[in-house]
């Protein structure tokens, strides 16, 4: 599923808490991440798709509904969108939700 973080950026699914391993360019250029801009843009002005947005939703159906809507949306895009988020956060808002993953893992790890 892909929880939208602050300003509306899809954030990608983690498992144990690292990173979903990026597929594609590493590090994609501008243009493509002023496409998942766009994108989110636009879903804030239809109401039909910014209510699917608020759901959770897998990573691939969010790639589908963005293409759908004539939008070049990869999963690297994603993963920059959640890198260029975090560069954005404070120390303190990065180490509350390192404690948030780690909680979440705790109810996973048996023991």
């Amino acid at each position: 599923m892909v929880p939208l973080g602050g300003g509306g950026v899809p954030m990608p699914p983690r498992q144990g808490g690292a990173p979903v391993a990026r597929t594609g360019p590493q590090r994609p250029g501008p243009l493509s991440l002023e496409q998942l801009d766009a994108f989110l843009a636009h879903a804030r002005r239809s109401p039909s798709l910014s209510e699917q947005l608020q759901q959770p939703l897998e990573l691939e159906a969010l790639l589908a509904l963005a293409a759908a809507e004539g939008f070049a949306v990869s999963e690297a895009d994603v993963v920059a969108a959640q890198a260029r988020e975090e560069e954005s956060l404070s120390d303190e808002e990065l180490q509350r939700r390192a404690g948030q993953d780690a909680r979440k893992l705790r109810t996973f790890i048996p023991g």
